[in-house]
């Protein structure tokens, strides 16, 4: 979660995230946030049994295709985006790896903000 957002606009970013993406085709969703120092996260946990009626049926292994992952990273970061917008954060964030955006990042001990980063030579 990106520090430069309250707890509470965490919790309305996680919300519309899981709401958007998960929620709405009707899959259970289980958000846990974690408020550790200077690395704010949430952890979603999925239901990934299909229910009926009768209950609980097996495992919907169309959730596990990698090809959603590409969606939901990039939902992930048009969600964020809107809302550093809303807050007046002049900063953005890509759902491509450096590799794919053609940066390339020194390592560094600690991070800091999740925007922070050294391209070589700077």
């Amino acid at each position: 979660m990106p520090i430069e957002l309250s707890r509470e606009e965490h919790k309305e970013l996680a919300s519309e995230y899981v709401n958007d993406n998960f929620a709405s085709q009707s899959m259970i969703a289980d958000v846990a946030f974690h408020y550790n120092e200077n690395n704010p996260h949430i952890h979603i946990m999925f239901t990934m049994r299909d229910i009926s009626p009768e209950g609980f049926l097996n495992k919907n292994r169309s959730w596990n295709d990698r090809n959603n992952m590409e969606g939901w990273r990039e939902s992930w970061a048009l969600k964020v985006n809107e809302f550093l917008e809303k807050a007046k954060v002049n900063e953005k964030i890509d759902h491509k790896s450096f590799e794919r955006q053609g940066k390339d990042p020194l390592p560094q001990k600690s991070w800091g903000s999740m925007f922070s980063y050294r391209e070589k030579g700077n």
